[in-house]
């Protein structure tokens, strides 16, 4: 099946057929979702979780572990805290949707119960079919892209450049910020570049903007940073 296949099955409105189709979209590695540990991820948004929210929780992602079983992420709030707790796609969507409430020896909730209503497995469903778009796939992978330019450069950054940048100096500060805003902007230029030559231009940028914030142009109070290379 291809996005547009598995996009029909997931706004059907039969939750057992758009569930069956889940461990596939989270294996096809074309879609680019998220890895840790084996694990394969779609995060939702911050703004999908506040427009999807349940009084006192919301799903805010699904996955698939590394022993083949796909489950929601539920975020939670209870009176004084708040956490994740997972349950399996397939008890949310068949009657083992309930999560036993959880209170502190004062009467207050650390947790109070949740019951996974099938409106918000409906919104789930539609969500990730909406991330099955071309434009959203290449979001993805220009984002792991963009991550992998990171990887080659901040940990020697802090390495070579860590003098003043955790100790509040001002100068310091804006050429690390300088090189942040070089790799969201300029990402696709750095990744074929030799090691020679990325680290030329993340010298360059760094040392160009290190410098006081008075002696930046401004506009609407932000400093513009020089990211010539």
């Amino acid at each position: 099946m291809n996005a547009a296949d598995y996009t029909k099955v997931l706004t059907s409105g039969n939750l057992d057929k758009a569930a069956s189709v889940m461990k596939d979209i989270l294996s096809n590695k074309d879609f680019a979702w998220g890895e840790s540990y084996g694990w394969k991820t779609i995060s939702f948004s911050r703004e999908y979780v506040h427009d999807n929210y349940n009084w006192s929780h919301g799903i805010e992602g699904v996955h698939l572990n590394n022993e083949g079983v796909v489950s929601i992420d539920i975020y939670w709030q209870g009176d004084k805290t708040d956490g994740t707790v997972c349950m399996t796609l397939w008890d949310a969507i068949n009657g083992n949707n309930k999560i036993p409430g959880e209170w502190y020896d004062d009467g207050d909730a650390r947790r109070y119960p949740i019951t996974v209503e099938r409106k918000e497995v409906v919104a789930m469903f539609k969500e990730v079919a909406r991330l099955l778009t071309d434009e959203e796939i290449q979001k993805r992978k220009d984002g792991k892209m963009r991550q992998k330019v990171s990887e080659r450069i901040f940990p020697e950054f802090y390495r070579r450049f860590d003098a003043g940048l955790f100790g509040g100096d001002t100068r310091a500060h804006n050429g690390f910020k300088a090189v942040c805003a070089l790799v969201d902007e300029e990402w696709r230029r750095l990744k074929d570049l030799s090691e020679d030559e990325l680290w030329k231009a993340v010298v360059t940028v760094r040392n160009q903007n290190y410098k006081f914030n008075h002696e930046f142009t401004k506009v609407d109070g932000k400093n513009q940073y020089n990211l010539n290379f």
